[in-house]
């Protein structure tokens, strides 16, 4: 018996005809689907990980097709799992497992330029700089600021310093390079999300789901623009109508993009040729979009996901990965955001040698840019960034010097902390560890200088503290780093 809201299981059944076995369908998204993980290998190894988790009373379960994920089986975290000590220092994100294909597809390699079109709020693009090892560039783009600032949290907390951010509508994105891979998971109607919120069906209507197929074509049509002849581009979306999908990939092809087979390494069906709508009308598409997936919640146990892989025609892709300049546009490049001169360059390594005692050839892996009153560390390719629009940061913020004295983030803090030699102050119990992740302060002596310290608690760097012999410890930590007190940490 299906518990979806009436409506909602009304608007369902215009798929009648194109699932498998409908009933099944029905009951599978009218359960709530358990939460996942994905391990950040840039930070942990995934045994550790879920052996760390699991003694603090997480029950994980392996996902049998990838290393990197499990699926929490508690009810008591199925609401909220980030509540843990190891989420907020970025050793894993909440991902659904559909939500990790479309990366699966793109395949980038370490040293790849990947242009990710609607990035916001990070789960792909952190999965990609994952599957990159750090190495090579992600410009990730979004149009909202708040999706932005939400997408460079994730950024910062999982210590990604290979992706830089603009903030552009996509449809006019401005760029003096072409991409050899593209990901656009595109905004969509979000049905295949419906397991996390059953009413959400029951408030969409066709207008909605025609302007997203608008939306998602002039998308795809400024892709198809940026991509380098012989690149691949992956459309994606979490949503079961061939309007979104199948309709969007034939105009892809109309565009002169071809369909590419693929292997998922999940339960999928082909996408549909034909098919007849609520209203009887019939819909008929390209014979090659039998070629994309369909990822139906109740093949897998996951949310829904459509997935394309498309290439552009033109031959191999060049050696030089993408960087043909092919636009004549006034692109202002890295007008705020430089690499740091000779001497703010001594500047930045000669602080991190005095105060924490790291060797400046520790820092040399960066490419250390400044904006401002800030500097940034940045592992990617400095020519990408200098041939973008709109930048809004690249890699991340590692030490501003705004105020009375300069003051280190905690993104870096944790980066360079294992090598750092002084000023370092450690934590002996779990309730000064509560106390500093919530942002407080820890009262007692500690065995460094006053001024900004960097905090441990055995072997995790927790991030930036200011000492002071009178006050104690007071947690430098921002505010989407910190816990809450009500919600525990799981003591081992």
């Amino acid at each position: 018996m299906s518990s979806l809201p009436g409506r909602s299981l009304e608007y369902i059944k215009r798929y009648r005809d194109i699932v498998d076995d409908f009933d099944c369908f029905v009951e599978a998204i009218s359960r709530p689907l358990n939460p996942s993980i994905r391990a950040n290998t840039l930070l942990i190894d995934p045994d550790l990980l879920a052996s760390r988790l699991e003694k603090r009373g997480f029950k994980l379960r392996r996902v049998p097709w990838h290393q990197w994920f499990f699926i929490v089986d508690d009810p008591e975290l199925a609401e909220h799992p980030g509540r843990s000590l190891e989420h907020l220092l970025g050793y894993y994100y909440v991902q659904e497992l559909s939500s990790a294909l479309p990366p699966i597809v793109l395949d980038p390699k370490p040293g790849d330029l990947v242009l990710d079109m609607a990035a916001a709020p990070g789960s792909k693009t952190t999965q990609m700089a994952q599957m990159m090892k750090g190495i090579g560039t992600i410009v990730a783009n979004d149009v909202s600021s708040d999706r932005i600032g939400a997408l460079r949290s994730n950024i910062d907390r999982l210590r990604v310093t290979n992706v830089i951010l603009t903030r552009e509508d996509s449809r006019s994105f401005r760029s003096k390079i072409k991409y050899p891979k593209i990901l656009l998971d595109a905004p969509c109607s979000s049905e295949g999300t419906v397991r996390k919120d059953p009413s959400h069906l029951a408030n969409l209507t066709m207008t909605r789901i025609r302007r997203f197929s608008s939306l998602q074509k002039a998308l795809v049509r400024r892709s198809y623009d940026l991509l380098e002849p012989g690149g691949v581009l992956v459309y994606s979306v979490c949503t079961f109508a061939p309007e979104e999908a199948e309709d969007v990939v034939s105009y892809a092809i109309d565009l002169g993009l071809d369909v590419e087979g693929f292997e998922l390494p999940v339960m999928s069906d082909p996408g549909v040729v034909k098919w007849v709508d609520e209203k009887g009308r019939v819909h008929e598409y390209h014979k090659k979009v039998e070629r994309t997936a369909r990822v139906w919640p109740h093949l897998n146990d996951t949310g829904g996901m459509f997935i394309a892989k498309l290439r552009k025609p033109g031959g191999r892709l060049s050696q030089d990965r993408g960087y043909d300049i092919f636009m004549t546009d006034d692109i202002h490049g890295t007008a705020y955001m430089e690499p740091a001169s000779k001497d703010d360059l001594e500047f930045f390594n000669r602080y991190f040698e005095s105060r924490f005692g790291v060797d400046r050839r520790e820092l040399s892996s960066y490419i250390v840019l400044k904006r401002g009153r800030s500097f940034w560390a940045f592992s990617g390719e400095m020519r990408t960034l200098e041939v973008l629009d709109r930048v809004e940061s690249a890699g991340i913020r590692a030490l501003n010097i705004s105020g009375r004295i300069p003051k280190p983030t905690t993104s870096f803090l944790r980066l360079i902390g294992n090598r750092a030699k002084r000023n370092i102050t450690s934590l002996r119990s779990y309730s000064e560890l509560v106390e500093f992740m919530s942002g407080g302060i820890v009262r007692r002596k500690f065995d460094a200088d006053p001024g900004f310290v960097i905090v441990k608690y055995g072997d995790d760097v927790l991030g930036c503290g200011m000492y002071s012999p009178r006050l104690g410890l007071v947690s430098q930590l921002p505010k989407y780093m910190r816990a809450e007190a009500s919600w525990g940490l799981h003591p081992e």
